[in-house]
């Protein structure tokens, strides 16, 4: 759908931004990057014993309740953000994946109707909503913003469901968006706990490839993640689009960087998946194992995610390589 442009500033006149999820691993990194730009920044959060830099509107909400007032949080607004997710709580993604992006298009979409002045979404998503990682003996997955939505799992469920709501309600052409579907976020302070206990496995020493050592992994550093939704917030080229980032990597190339930085030879041992799957299915009814069937087939997965549209139109492409954060990851912990 191609929207009147009066609908749309330019990035020159964006100047107020509303996010959500501002406390989080990326909203947080995300108001610190509006600041610098000189933007005015207001964040939505329930918690009344959270802190946020000097200058920043608090408005509080709880976006699960059905008592959430939203009225005013978008007066003013140019550009807004949505970050809040949930990556924990299954029993809590729906209420806040589903019923409170229904309540924020609500009150969105309310603003603009009654200012008439034009605002522009980015979303946070997720690749996850294409569904599960395959292994290996299928050969090569190559996904696209064109592929099927398959997703598997409460929060990738209801993140799928979220971005469709987004596009059903921007069908009505009162404003723009852009959905940004990043792999796995890593970085200082990460709550990602898969990439930790790789790289520990890997300087420990008990690292063992799966079946191959063509596998590849889908991490993306926070700081493209953020780099890329201001982005989106400033390219007109970013208009109801959906952009896939990942920096995907051979998991050998990680492997062979954190030895390199230790010193150690690099081993290539590799055990058939059959025989890891087994063993683990028959362990894991005994012990509580931090190697499961879901992680086995992340390890296998030879799946990847081109950024060629997003650096099509954007010009955008991932500047923070995974196998150089890995050893920096390494440093950081070991200097606290």
């Amino acid at each position: 759908m191609v929207l009147p442009k009066k609908l749309f500033l330019k990035s020159s006149q964006v100047k107020q931004a509303c996010v959500s999820g501002a406390s989080g691993f990326v909203g947080k990194r995300l108001v610190e990057k509006l600041i610098s730009q000189g933007f005015l920044v207001r964040v939505l959060t329930h918690n009344r014993k959270q802190s946020f830099p000097k200058g920043v509107q608090i408005f509080y909400a709880d976006l699960t309740s059905a008592t959430c007032n939203l009225k005013r949080f978008f007066s003013g607004c140019d550009v807004f953000f949505h970050c809040a997710g949930d990556t924990k709580n299954p029993e809590h993604m729906y209420a806040l994946h589903v019923d409170g992006i229904k309540r924020l298009l609500k009150a969105f979409s309310y603003e603009i109707t009654l200012t008439g002045h034009p605002m522009h979404w980015v979303q946070l998503s997720s690749v996850g909503v294409y569904g599960k990682s395959i292994n290996h003996s299928v050969g090569v997955r190559k996904i696209t913003e064109l592929s099927k939505n398959q997703p598997y799992g409460e929060y990738e469920i209801t993140k799928a469901k979220a971005d469709k709501l987004l596009l059903e309600a921007a069908k009505s052409g009162i404003f723009s968006f852009s959905i940004l579907r990043p792999s796995n976020i890593v970085g200082i302070g990460m709550p990602n706990q898969s990439f930790r206990g790789l790289v520990e496995s890997i300087i420990k020493r008990n690292f063992f490839y799966i079946g191959s050592i063509h596998s590849v992994t889908n991490y993306i550093h926070l700081d493209d993640v953020v780099s890329a939704l201001f982005i989106c917030s400033r390219s007109s080229s970013a208009i109801n689009q959906i952009f896939n980032l990942s920096n995907d990597c051979k998991l050998s190339d990680i492997v062979l960087s954190l030895s390199l930085d230790k010193k150690m030879k690099h081993k290539r041992i590799i055990v058939p998946e059959w025989l890891v799957r087994f063993i683990i299915g028959v362990a894991s009814n005994f012990f509580k194992l931090p190697l499961t069937q879901n992680r086995i087939d992340i390890l296998v997965s030879r799946t990847y995610y081109p950024n060629a549209k997003i650096k099509r139109l954007l010009r955008f492409s991932p500047k923070r390589a995974i196998s150089d954060f890995a050893v920096e990851y390494v440093k950081a912990a070991r200097e606290n």
